[in-house]
């Protein structure tokens, strides 16, 4: 019974789906309204993504879009008059191998256009959705895919927060190496997979936060994206927990 929450100001939760861009499978996503809801207004929208090829995010046995503990995340901006959106797209597990085989060897190429497609057939059932103003975050391998965002998708995509993220595969050989194979045996693949080198695409704004003691993304990535970035002479902010590993960091990223 969430009779409570509605009459707090909680503006629901559904699930959505829609059909991938290139035809492997139905991508199954969620989408938590602001709270204070009124169907005949339309609000910006904030899609947290994971992406990686290990994990999905969208519960399917409750309203929940809690992946990569991003819970606080949802209840700060859905609080603010945000919508909130999450979806598991092509290349990640739980759906069979032929669904998951469609970005072996080549990730991240088309995952942010599915995501994108996702979003244009949510917002044709969802009016109030106003794709004008799309915002992006993601922890980890989704704060890669936030940053490769921002290259692949400027038009969608107006602003990205990346939290604890990679930025260049060859650092993370021991994570994607089950999943595009060895660098020299796949080298297309893993230039196309840095962003490092797409930096001069960058449209809009982008908040970078790299963790100095983590062991899982590093630090250094975050610090080449800004080099790369002020190479470019691109805008970003920057913002460092100096004791913060790979975890989140609590309020001081919401």
């Amino acid at each position: 019974d969430v009779g409570p929450l509605v009459r707090a100001g909680f503006g629901g939760a559904e699930e959505f789906s829609a059909p991938a861009a290139d035809g492997t499978g139905v991508m199954h996503g969620m989408i938590v309204r602001p709270y204070g809801f009124d169907a005949s207004k339309r609000y910006p929208l904030v899609e947290l993504i994971y992406g990686g090829m290990q994990s999905i995010n969208v519960s399917h046995d409750s309203f929940a879009a809690t992946g990569m503990g991003s819970a606080p995340i949802v209840a700060a901006l859905t609080s603010a008059g945000i919508g909130v959106a999450v979806v598991d797209g092509p290349g990640t597990p739980g759906r069979g191998k032929r669904f998951q085989d469609v970005t072996y060897g080549v990730w991240p190429s088309g995952v942010i256009a599915n995501h994108v497609h996702w979003l244009e057939a949510a917002s044709k059932a969802n009016p109030w959705m106003d794709l004008s103003r799309v915002g992006i975050y993601g922890h980890s391998w989704g704060g890669y895919l936030a940053e490769m965002a921002m290259v692949d998708a400027p038009a969608v995509y107006k602003v990205a927060v990346a939290h604890a993220a990679p930025a260049d595969l060859v650092d993370h050989s021991t994570y994607i190496e089950p999943f595009l194979g060895l660098p020299n045996h796949n080298p297309l693949a893993y230039e196309r997979g840095s962003v490092l080198h797409r930096v001069n695409s960058f449209e809009g704004p982008i908040l970078i936060m790299p963790a100095p003691l983590d062991a899982n993304a590093a630090f250094s990535p975050g610090m080449k994206l800004a080099n790369a970035l002020i190479d470019a002479k691109k805008d970003f902010d920057l913002f460092i927990a100096p004791s913060n590993s790979h975890r989140k960091i609590g309020r001081a990223h919401v």
